[in-house]
């Protein structure tokens, strides 16, 4: 009889690790480029590198995993030449924006639910080794149940936010991701994260909660979004950029500077 248990839990511990390494979730990576700096290659014999900041007008970046391409991309250009933007690479959630996205529906965790990748911008890898987690990579677990996810990180930072969607009760509707810059004295934009696909209102108050700015009011899907708010006609000072969905309300601090 102890044996037939065994037998039984066995299958069932193997059909369920089965389902979840074979189980596909959406995962939207956002990845944050405003303050990066890379150790990029320069145009010479030797491929040398040094830390430069990020270009958007010529650098690329793209998310690499483990689970899903065995870490290899084209390299299509020589050292220090521009990199032409292609399917596998991250593109801007708005002209001129400095947040990164791209979506991938093919991604299968591993085993135990996780999954392992970090981003490349053109041959300059992110670096990850300040994580303390010893490969080099940065790592996210897919909670059980969840058909799609959004991963928000910083480039070089040292944390992930993984925010559950689908499969999962969240009731956290709305997520500021960046605003930039911070303090602004002519304009600034505020990149946020769309939980929940709906009706969607992003506005400026003062600190006492007064409207300032109506920014943006109309239907957005899920993902990350990114508009622009002219501020200049804002006395200096503390303000409130707030998004909201439904009942849901996120509040992040912009200062205006002159």
């Amino acid at each position: 009889m102890r044996k037939k248990i065994y037998t039984i839990c066995t299958v069932l511990i193997a059909m369920f690790t089965f389902s979840v390494a074979r189980a596909q979730v959406i995962v939207y990576f956002t990845v944050d480029m405003s303050s990066a700096s890379l150790g990029e290659c320069t145009v010479n014999s030797t491929c040398t590198c040094a830390s430069t900041p990020f270009d958007p007008s010529i650098d690329v970046v793209e998310p690499m995993g483990g689970q899903y391409n065995n870490w290899s991309a084209p390299e299509t250009v020589n050292c220090g030449a521009a990199f032409t933007p292609g399917p596998q690479d991250m593109q801007p959630v708005s002209p001129g924006s400095l947040i990164y996205t791209i979506t991938d529906d093919t991604l299968h965790p591993d085993g135990l639910g996780n999954i392992q990748w970090k981003y490349r911008i053109d041959h300059s890898w992110d670096n990850d080794e300040l994580r303390g987690i010893g490969d080099g990579n940065r790592h996210a677990a897919i909670p059980a149940g969840a058909t799609s996810v959004l991963i928000a990180s910083v480039f070089n930072d040292s944390s992930n936010v993984v925010t559950n969607v689908s499969g999962i009760n969240n009731p956290t509707l709305a997520t500021i991701q960046s605003i930039y810059p911070n303090p602004a004295s002519v304009s600034s934009r505020i990149a946020f994260n769309v939980l929940d696909p709906g009706n969607v209102r992003v506005f400026i108050t003062d600190v006492t909660g007064k409207r300032m700015k109506d920014v943006y009011d109309g239907t957005l899907p899920f993902g990350t979004h990114e508009t622009s708010v002219n501020v200049s006609d804002l006395a200096p000072g503390l303000y409130l950029a707030t998004v909201q969905i439904g009942s849901s309300t996120i509040t992040q601090k912009l200062s205006v500077v002159r």
